[in-house]
């Protein structure tokens, strides 16, 4: 690569992507779910979709069409919301869904498809349970909905201040399960607190008399009641918000029946290659063991199902690992604990409140040992912590909470993790515990014994990219680092046609993220593209590859960012549209950037014939430390000069930075307000302390 100290570049030819900013944008789908063999229409509400063309949902058997865009009737809009403004969820369309009946059931990605693009994602699920949605009034128990039969899947909406009733039969002896998924569908809410609908249910006998409660079903906001059913009759099930808030995106669905359902397995993960006997904790099932042999090249976390009356259980995770297995004793207390080499998993279970396990390690002089617990990543109850005394029963470490960057769905980070330096050789005693002091059939744990060995995870945001032809898409790619990893990571884009080009594809030594761009021909075809990443570093001197992930960044309570998988990395080519923006910055060249030197060079806006409108352009999302005075190419001019500066706490960094170019339409009688935003491919900058004498610039 040419390393550049820059003053001036003289912009010429490259031409760069444009988007809309108000991108079509969807809230909820309802009903959230079907049965497979079965026809479902469904409505999806969003904003901006007026563009909407087609359905995407992954997998194989499941389809979907647009029927039809739904006009907004305000006035019974604002009856049934209580006159809440969410503009988010202001329009609406109905899509119908085809699930083949061989499909597989579970949780699929549901997006819409736009003339530009795919939208986020939300989810959808297909099940084997006839299907019922709520008729409405069901808001009190004398006008409940009533079920004709179970098992069944009753699917509603909760608005605000309401409570929505289901009645049915149930036979003394039975065991009812009612099973709700709310939280799992939409699982993160910006504008509401906590982040997400919180449900709650009670069943009562057909004269009132409370039988079964649950407002969270272990640390799941998705309450579950099983139930024995104490008397033949009527009973009836009762599901509202915890502190009666209500809208259009607060979607249930709550199975309902005879239902094999699993609360708990133990061990709660087994070793690749080999069968692990797996003992289950649950209700309506055929039987109360499953053998698991876990294949090679598996999920580090795969899931279990069983059957029970012909039905599929709730999934449960399980863990995998290379590592040397072992199962804790009955007797591994104070005076007995249990040895655990290096490389090494236990697993345990803290059986009844108060107990307390017991492991040994031998220490090294000068070594590193990593002790870790899953457990409330499996869906284990237990809040661990990890204590280690030395041989005089004096405390040499403490840890409880660790976060786990890698599990977007986790607001609780319980299990601990801890990189212990052997300060003599000698033997350590590792105390675990549930920091409550409680205890049951569902506290399994694992316990994990190693070196650290560093190492590295790849996210990918967003999962959907809008690329114009001609125009350039950006994404972020994320290194979450692992036990001291600091080494660049080289990224592999692969899934483009012939003639797209893509940026700068290394995440340089310690730093925790990268922006790229994808840039398309003008001739590139439309249509949409799976993308794949994968990165590759050295690490203990050897060469490993990892898989990026792709996911969403989703917001929880207006304040906390997660970032959630999807199934596919996924974009979008669509025609141009009416501008771009260009510049001459060679794309293997790196910029050097001190607090004394800028960066200054031209863009160039690329008008069609008709596009007369003032182009504003800025550094889009910049680093912090790192800016650039907006400018605005006037109506009928083509180039500006832009200046890249930087302040103090920007030195000794890398980045990709990548300028965009804005737009705006104003609103008349006869024309919407619309915003179009080009982005240029990025340009590789690195800032650094020292001051260099100034360059010449390109020609």
């Amino acid at each position: 690569m040419r390393r550049l100290i820059i003053g001036v570049l003289v912009a010429t030819g490259l031409i760069v992507h444009i988007q809309l900013v108000a991108q079509t944008h969807i809230g909820y789908v309802y009903p959230a779910g079907g049965q497979k063999g079965t026809t479902v229409e469904v409505i999806v509400g969003g904003q901006s979709l007026s563009d909407v063309t087609g359905v995407y949902i992954n997998g194989k058997g499941v389809t979907g069409s647009i029927v039809e865009k739904i006009p907004v009737d305000v006035k019974a809009k604002n009856l049934r919301t209580k006159e809440q403004d969410i503009p988010q969820l202001e329009e609406m369309v109905r899509v119908r869904i085809n699930i083949d009946k061989k499909a597989d059931i579970g949780i699929r990605d549901f997006r819409l498809v736009s003339e530009n693009g795919f939208t986020n994602r939300i989810f959808f699920e297909v099940g084997e349970l006839s299907e019922v949605k709520e008729v409405e009034p069901n808001d009190k128990p004398a006008n409940a909905f009533r079920l004709a039969a179970l098992p069944a899947v009753v699917n509603g909406q909760i608005m605000p201040g309401e409570r929505d009733y289901f009645r049915f039969s149930a036979t003394k002896g039975q065991t009812i399960v009612c099973q709700t998924k709310a939280r799992i569908l939409i699982p993160y809410l910006a504008d509401a607190v906590p982040g997400w609908f919180q449900p709650v249910l009670t069943l009562r006998t057909d004269a009132g008399e409370e039988v079964a409660y649950n407002d969270d079903f272990g640390d799941s906001p998705d309450p579950v009641i099983i139930c024995n059913i104490p008397q033949t009759g009527e009973y009836t099930l009762e599901i509202k918000d915890a502190v009666y808030r209500g809208r259009e995106d607060f979607v249930y669905r709550v199975s309902i029946g005879q239902l094999p359902f699993i609360r708990s397995i133990y061990p709660i993960g087994g070793r690749v290659g080999e069968k692990t006997e797996v003992t289950l904790d649950g209700v309506n099932l055929s039987k109360n063991q499953l053998k698991v042999k876990v294949k090679k090249g598996s999920d580090s976390k795969i899931y279990l199902t069983a059957a029970g009356k012909g039905l599929h259980s709730n999934r449960v995770a399980f863990a995998t690992t290379s590592n040397m297995e072992l199962s804790e004793n009955e007797y591994n207390g104070f005076s007995n604990p249990l040895f655990v080499p290096v490389n090494t998993t236990v697993n345990g279970k803290i059986m009844k409140p108060g107990e307390e396990d017991w492991y040994l390690i031998e220490a090294k002089k000068g070594e590193n040992v990593v002790l870790s617990v899953l457990a409330h990543r499996l869906g284990s109850l237990l809040d661990a912590d990890i204590t280690l005394y030395n041989e005089f029963n004096k405390v040499l470490a403490q840890v409880d909470d660790t976060q786990d960057r890698s599990e977007g769905l986790e607001t609780f980070h319980a299990d601990p993790q801890m990189i212990y330096k052997c300060l003599k050789n000698g033997k350590i005693f590792i105390r675990i515990r549930d920091v409550l002091g409680k205890g049951g059939p569902g506290y399994g744990y694992r316990f994990s014994v190693g070196k650290p060995s560093p190492d590295f995870d790849l996210r990918i945001n967003p999962s959907n990219l809008i690329i114009n032809q001609s125009g350039t898409a950006s994404f972020t790619v994320f290194a979450l680092r692992k036990f001291n990893f600091t080494e660049e990571i080289n990224l592999k884009l692969s899934g483009l046609p012939s003639g797209f080009i893509f940026s700068n594809s290394t995440i340089q030594k310690g730093q925790n993220q990268l922006r790229m761009t994808v840039t398309a021909p003008s001739q590139a075809k439309t249509g949409a593209l799976d993308l794949k990443i994968a990165g590759s570093a050295e690490t203990n001197g050897v060469r490993v590859e990892r898989k990026a992930e792709p996911v969403e960044e989703l917001m929880q309570a207006f304040l906390y960012q997660h970032l959630l998988p999807t199934s596919d990395f996924l974009a979008t080519v669509v025609p141009p549209l009416p501008f771009n923006i260009s510049h001459a910055i060679p794309a293997d060249s790196i910029l050097i950037l001190t607090k004394e030197n800028s960066i200054i060079f031209k863009v160039k806006v690329d008008r069609t014939a008709d596009f007369k409108l003032p182009v504003q352009l800025v550094l889009d999302n910049p680093p912090k430390g790192v800016r650039m005075k907006p400018v605005t190419v006037p109506s009928g001019e083509s180039e500006a000069s832009v200046t890249i500066e930087t302040g103090f706490n920007a030195f000794n960094q890398s980045y990709n930075l990548v300028v965009s170019g804005i737009a705006r339409i104003q609103k008349t009688k006869k024309v919407k307000a619309k915003i179009f935003k080009a982005l240029s491919p990025a340009i590789r900058v690195e800032t650094l302390r020292r001051t260099f004498r100034q360059a010449q610039g390109i020609k």
